[in-house]
């Protein structure tokens, strides 16, 4: 008789489902044949929204919000980064340093590509803005959209710059990278469930599975 396989129903926001699942599944999968992940992609807010709602067991997510029946625990260190066309004017800026006064003269005279709202890193962009000082009204915000890779290629065909996850630059030859000065937008991704939920054995071999990985790098 067939073994039926365990299963974890998993809300994935962009950057978890993306660049995380993909090298971590191998290897789990290899070593827990018994367990079976359906796998949802959508933005960190309506993925805390339906584990609310009870539609998944538990989701992996770029933010952390304030709320009585949710749970959050760390899995991944991330640094968003800056990132414009491979053009002579924005060359000095991933050369060396530069101050936050230089970056808010920059982004006030380039357009700007940026995440929808719900996104994880959207959120924590904001909260940067803040620190900073730098409304975003300011902005000449010319597109919003959530896919990393549809970003990357906008971004190098010339129509702005944008800020995305360190983890997403897998090839930057037709890119500039720039670390952002002074407060580094730096987050954390994390799994989310619900604090009535008792987590069953085979998901917390998967939550430790991916927190003892992620530890080694």
């Amino acid at each position: 008789m067939k073994k039926i396989k365990k299963i974890i129903r998993i809300g994935a926001s962009t950057i978890p489902a993306d660049y995380i699942l993909p090298e971590v599944l191998p290897l789990f999968c290899q070593k827990y044949p018994d367990i079976q992940l359906h796998i949802h992609q959508n933005d960190s807010g309506n993925i805390l929204q339906s584990i609310l709602n009870g539609k998944f067991t538990i989701g992996m997510v770029g933010m952390k919000v304030f709320e009585k029946e949710l749970d959050f625990v760390p899995f991944f260190h991330d640094e968003i980064v800056m990132i414009t066309p491979k053009q002579e004017k924005f060359l000095h800026f991933s050369q060396k340093a530069f101050n936050q006064d230089d970056l808010i003269s920059l982004l006030k005279k380039e357009t700007i590509i940026l995440r929808e709202q719900g996104s994880g890193s959207k959120k924590r962009l904001e909260s940067y803005f803040e620190q900073i000082n730098l409304s975003e009204k300011s902005l000449n915000i010319i597109a919003r959209l959530n896919d990393q890779e549809s970003i990357k290629k906008l971004v190098a065909s010339g129509l702005g710059i944008s800020f995305i996850s360190a983890k997403a630059i897998t090839d930057a030859d037709n890119l500039l990278t720039i670390k952002l000065p002074e407060n580094n937008l730096t987050r954390s991704l994390y799994f989310a469930y619900h604090k009535d939920y008792i987590l069953k054995e085979h998901i917390l071999s998967f939550i430790k599975f991916v927190q003892k990985f992620y530890a080694k790098k």
